[in-house]
């Protein structure tokens, strides 16, 4: 979508074989969704509210639809494959072995137990002694709920000699559904907690959980790709690739922020170093950022100090 490319045959066949194997990612790992997310964000990047005024105010309607989604048709290849992906998801599951579970993975469990896992006192006060990060956080918190309802769900509840007790894969759906009404009512009970375990708890915690990767310690891997990254840069400009315009660099800074805050989005949820995806994505970034940004800058500053007098450069 930054370069603009021209959406031909080819392209969208292409975008499309694309998106596919990332909603089949997705259908895997629901985390992987921020990448969905990413590429949504980037028509801020291309579509200007300007030109969108300036479509509108067009007498014909053709040239005012090519000015609005041409720029942005691989959002809408991305669209077209989240309304087949939950298209998929509600109707290919065989009922003789998915009745009893919910169409999509359990979503309010993880989001209950990210959140109470973060902060020490939500920890301490619904945590029931249970290890954080654990599934049983969840499924104790339903049973506890159960039971101080005297109320045994009838999806997933049973009551064996006066006690009430549950078994959450009779039907995840309906226990997912239990989750989420008691993670709300934490939410409202606690929403200065709810904050803190956002916006402190949570990067921390996954900041701690990347420190304890020996991988990642490594620190000759770095050196390494540093090295070869720079080379690589060097070796592209001189192969005649160019060097990006103030204004391409501009909109891949803005680009680069999104996808940095959608990336995120896995981490808010739970943090987990089980995210390889965003992983190598912090690493290209780093590696885009101390390799080839700093070549591109100096080159473009360059340019524009050897411009006539009254230019502006690139």
């Amino acid at each position: 979508m930054i370069h603009r490319e021209r959406a031909s045959p080819t392209n969208v066949v292409v975008a499309g074989l694309q998106a596919f194997i990332l909603f089949f990612v997705v259908f895997c790992r629901s985390q992987a969704f921020w990448q969905v997310l990413a590429i949504l964000a980037g028509i801020l990047v291309v579509l200007r509210f300007g030109d969108i005024w300036r479509a509108l105010a067009h007498t014909k309607p053709r040239p005012a639809i090519k000015r609005i989604f041409g720029p942005t048709w691989p959002a809408l290849v991305v669209i077209c494959g989240l309304a087949g992906f939950a298209a998929y998801s509600s109707t290919a599951p065989d009922p003789r072995f998915y009745n009893s579970e919910s169409r999509t993975h359990v979503f309010w469990h993880v989001l209950y137990v990210g959140l109470i896992s973060t902060d020490p006192e939500l920890t301490s006060l619904y945590g029931y002694g249970e290890r954080t990060y654990s599934d049983m956080m969840g499924y104790v918190a339903v049973l506890h709920d159960s039971r101080g309802r005297n109320e045994a769900p009838s999806e997933f509840g049973e009551v064996v000699d006066g006690v009430i007790n549950i078994n959450a894969i009779k039907d995840t759906g309906a226990y997912d559904r239990v989750v989420q009404r008691i993670y709300l009512s934490v939410v409202a009970e606690h929403p200065w907690l709810t904050l803190r375990s956002f916006f402190v708890g949570k990067p921390s915690d996954q900041m701690e959980m990347f420190t304890q990767v020996a991988a990642l310690r490594n620190i000759r891997a770095y050196v390494e790709v540093l090295v070869l990254g720079l080379g690589a840069s060097v070796l592209a400009v001189l192969s005649g690739t160019g060097l990006p315009q103030r204004r391409q660099i501009r909109e891949s800074a803005i680009a680069l922020a999104l996808l940095t805050i959608c990336s995120w989005t896995t981490t808010l949820i739970v943090p987990s170093v089980l995210i390889p995806d965003v992983i190598i994505f912090y690493l290209m970034l780093a590696l885009l950022i101390t390799t080839y940004l700093p070549l591109a800058l100096v080159s473009s500053w360059l340019m524009g100090t050897t411009s006539p007098r009254g230019q502006t450069g690139t």
